[in-house]
């Protein structure tokens, strides 16, 4: 029996402990312990082999005992199968109440054993053998029992104790001599930093989207609002548009309307549903937020494959690799849905028809906007509430409020980063927030988006030198020197006294 390997913290069994300070009728332990145990790690699993006996169990027939049983080391727990002692009448009250929930009390796996009924005078033991996916830290773990006593309303911790102290895998390792380590300067490398200015965004032309399955009755284009699951999608879309209609510092600019229908039926039916339908939601999105004679622009999409081939490149079903080279190699008004349903017996196609079709009939909203440009101060008001209306400039004026190199300095970075996630002076700034606070690993990731671009090599090498890799920071501000970077020379300055120490040394 292989378990998931599930690390836990320790303080579940302290909260057992605790029980034991309650006000919990006093119930006699039973005797556990171990006649034989092998523990050993074969490959990448680890196998426990334990005779475990249990004496001394007193239980009325309406009481059970359950041995719960945990492999522990530091802050590392993983709890291995139970072992549980019941009465006769708690044993059936459990599987009555199992039928009425509609589900087990204990999860696939997590009971060895269920041994019935009990009598006090008796030893049990039982050979207990399972076979787990090995850790490193299981290495010196200890193996730890606690006994939960069950009535017919509570369970109690009642007792606990060591089975195995050390499983001993491996040998300890001997304890090395602490090591010299490179320790950087925040004086230094907060020096070589390096910020990109922004291009000014003359006009911040803005883009929202949002998608609609609206329900309609047969033959019907107009929008219903409480028609199905109307509400629940045409509150996608004034969500969307309150956002923008309801805020002063934007001006609408044009919507475009397309709609979409699947590949059921004829292309003519279909081109003219979605025709017709994409035209009554622009009915109804002019009537609805007075729109005047704002542009709303109309579009159809007869049947949306393009959708349909995403949706079955996202699911595993049967003939997948056959649907989707049909699709590819098939013109639409070359019989393709009918080839589609001879495929597998046609069962492909009724599923994608009962679950895939109805998620391509919908209803797609673009509305250009335009945002208007803000002072600092409005502009920080909108920062952690709508990002999107700032340009990156604008967020970088707000991170001068705060001290170079604190927490809310870099956040307002990170940010900008998150907004302009294909930016690469985003990235970079971000990358060189972080480094201010020496913070080489988070930097790491916005480093990687910037790839082979020159305007990230200081940064890079900044990195490098923090981490104590002079030859490597070297090369890089190096190479920014080349690509015409200034700050490449003054960081070579820099570095200099520790170009001809070995790495780890002041």
């Amino acid at each position: 029996m292989i378990l998931n390997k599930l690390n836990i913290h320790t303080v579940v069994l302290l909260v057992l402990f605790a029980l034991l300070s309650g006000n919990v009728q006093a119930q006699q332990k039973a005797h556990i312990s171990l006649n034989n145990q092998t523990i050993a790690r074969q490959g990448d699993s680890l196998r426990i082999a334990l005779t475990i006996q249990a004496k001394n169990v007193q239980l009325n027939s309406d009481q059970s005992l359950r041995l719960e049983l945990t492999l522990e080391d530091a802050d590392k727990c993983l709890v291995l199968p139970c072992m549980i002692y019941t009465g006769n009448r708690r044993y059936k009250y459990d599987r009555r109440n199992e039928l009425l929930a509609g589900k087990p009390m204990f999860a696939k796996g997590s009971v060895y054993k269920t041994i019935r009924p009990i009598d006090k005078n008796t030893a049990y033991v039982v050979d207990y053998t399972l076979t787990i996916p090995y850790q490193t830290w299981m290495d010196h773990a200890s193996i730890n029992a606690v006994q939960l006593f069950h009535d017919c309303c509570n369970e109690s911790a009642i007792a606990s104790q060591v089975l195995v102290t050390d499983v001993n895998i491996s040998p300890r390792k001997p304890i090395e001599p602490p090591k010299t380590v490179w320790t950087p300067d925040p004086k230094v490398y907060t020096q070589m930093v390096s910020f990109l200015t922004p291009p000014v965004e003359e006009v911040k032309n803005r883009v929202a989207t949002v998608s609609a399955r609206l329900n309609y009755p047969v033959n019907v284009y107009k929008v219903l609002p409480d028609f199905k699951n109307n509400p629940v999608e045409l509150q996608k879309v004034d969500s969307l548009m309150q956002t923008i209609i309801g805020t002063d510092i934007i001006t609408l600019g044009a919507m475009r309307i397309t709609g979409y229908a699947s590949p059921e039926g004829t292309y003519k039916s279909n081109e003219l549903l979605a025709q017709r339908r994409s035209k009554g939601f622009a009915d109804y999105i002019k009537t609805k937020y007075r729109l005047g004679k704002l542009p709303v622009h109309t579009d159809w999409i007869a049947e949306d494959w393009d959708g349909l081939v995403d949706l079955v490149n996202d699911r595993e079903m049967s003939y997948k690799q056959e649907v989707l080279d049909l699709i590819a190699g098939t013109d639409i008004f070359d019989a393709r849905e009918r080839k589609l349903m001879m495929i597998g017996g046609g069962n492909p196609y009724k599923e994608m028809k009962a679950e895939l079709f109805p998620l391509l009939r919908r209803i797609e909203l673009r509305v250009d906007y335009i945002v208007e440009k803000l002072s600092d101060s409005r502009a920080k008001e909108l920062l952690y509430t709508r990002p999107e209306l700032l340009s990156l400039d604008e967020m970088y004026h707000v991170a001068l409020y705060y001290a170079i190199g604190s927490e809310q300095y870099r956040e307002v970075y990170e940010i900008a980063a998150k907004q302009y996630p294909n930016d690469l002076i985003a990235n970079n700034n971000a990358a060189a927030a972080l480094l201010l606070q020496g913070n080489t690993k988070e930097a790491a990731a916005y480093l990687d988006k910037i790839k082979n671009n020159p305007l990230g090599l200081i940064n890079k090498g900044v990195s490098a030198y923090i981490q104590g890799d002079f030859e490597q920071a070297k090369h890089l501000f190096e190479q920014a020197k080349l690509n015409g970077y200034k700050e490449g020379d003054v960081n070579l300055f820099l570095i200099q006294p520790h170009l001809a120490s070995p790495k780890g040394r002041n």
